[in-house]
C-alpha cells in the first residue's frame, strides 16, 4: 500500500483486520483503517473493488471478520450501531411506492430505542421535519416519492439518515445519476456536516470531485491499495498495475 495515512490518535471509527464476505466470497480483505471525526473520506476504486461491501460492513449489514469499533463499542453484523447512518444507492430502492417523502424520513427513527413508542410520535415527526430542513427539503415533505427528481430523492435519503443525528455518515455513490447543480448541493451538504464534526465516508467514482472536494481518499481493489490525500492517491488508480477489477 502506498501514500499511507498515519493512524489517528483519537479515532471515532477503527477497522482492524476486516475481511468482508458477500455470498461466501471475500470481497475485501485485511482492511486496517482509522477515521477521525470531521473527516470527509472517499472510498475509490474500479467497479467491484469492494467500496459498497466495506460500507455495508461498517453499517452492520453484511458478514465480516476482524474488529470494527465505533468509539469504544465493537460493532457486529446484524446489529445496528446507534451513531452510524447509512445512505444506500438510490438506484437500489423502489420509488414507485405510495409514500410521501416525510414518511421515508420518519423510517430513520425506527432503530432509535429512545424514540420508540406512541408517546414519542410527535417528537419523531418533529425530528423528521428538522432533518428535511438540514437538506433544504422542507418543501418536499408532502410530495409522493414517484414525483421526486434524482437530486430530490437523494436529499430525502440523506435526511432519513440524519434524523438520528449520526456521528458517522456512510453514503454509497451519493452523486450517481445527478446533474451538476444537484451534485453540488449534495457536496455542500456533506461539507457542512463534516465541518460540524460528522465523519463522512462515501463510495465515489467521480475522481475529479474526489480530488476537488474530499480531504482523504482510500483506494480499494479488494484490499486497501492507497490511503491519504486525494491528489496523491487518485493517480494511483491509473498507474498501479495491481488494480485489476474483481467481482463482488
Amino acid at each position: 500500500m502506498i501514500a499511507v495515512n498515519l493512524l489517528t490518535k483519537n479515532p471515532v471509527l477503527t477497522l482492524s483486520g476486516i475481511n468482508v464476505f458477500r455470498d461466501q466470497f471475500c470481497a475485501v480483505k485485511n482492511v486496517n483503517l482509522d477515521f477521525e471525526a470531521g473527516e470527509l473520506v472517499a472510498l475509490s476504486g474500479r467497479n467491484g473493488a469492494g467500496k459498497s461491501s466495506l460500507l455495508l460492513a461498517i453499517a452492520g449489514l453484511t458478514n465480516f471478520t476482524g474488529t470494527l469499533k465505533f468509539k469504544d463499542s465493537e460493532c457486529h453484523h446484524g446489529h445496528h450501531q446507534p451513531g452510524i447512518g447509512y445512505v444506500p444507492q438510490r438506484a437500489n430502492l423502489r420509488w414507485d411506492l405510495p409514500m410521501r417523502a416525510i414518511d421515508v424520513v420518519l423510517t430513520g427513527t425506527a432503530g432509535d430505542h429512545h424514540l420508540a413508542g406512541y408517546k414519542n410520535k410527535s417528537k419523531r415527526v418533529k425530528l423528521a421535519w428538522e432533518a428535511l430542513e438540514l437538506v433544504e427539503g422542507s418543501h418536499l415533505g408532502d410530495r409522493l416519492l414517484s414525483t421526486l427528481s434524482g437530486g430530490q430523492a437523494q436529499r430525502i435519503l440523506i435526511a432519513r439518515s440524519l434524523v438520528s443525528k449520526p456521528e458517522v455518515l456512510l453514503l454509497d455513490e451519493p452523486l450517481s445519476g445527478l446533474d451538476a447543480p444537484s451534485s453540488q448541493r449534495i457536496l455542500n451538504l456533506l461539507k457542512q456536516r463534516s465541518n460540524e464534526g460528522t465523519l463522512i465516508i462515501a463510495a465515489m467514482h467521480e475522481l475529479d470531485i474526489v480530488q476537488g472536494h474530499f480531504s482523504r481518499a482510500v483506494l480499494l481493489s479488494g484490499e486497501v491499495i492507497a490511503d491519504g490525500a486525494p491528489t496523491r492517491v487518485i493517480p494511483t488508480l491509473y498507474i498501479n498495475p495491481n488494480l485489476s477489477e474483481v467481482t463482488v
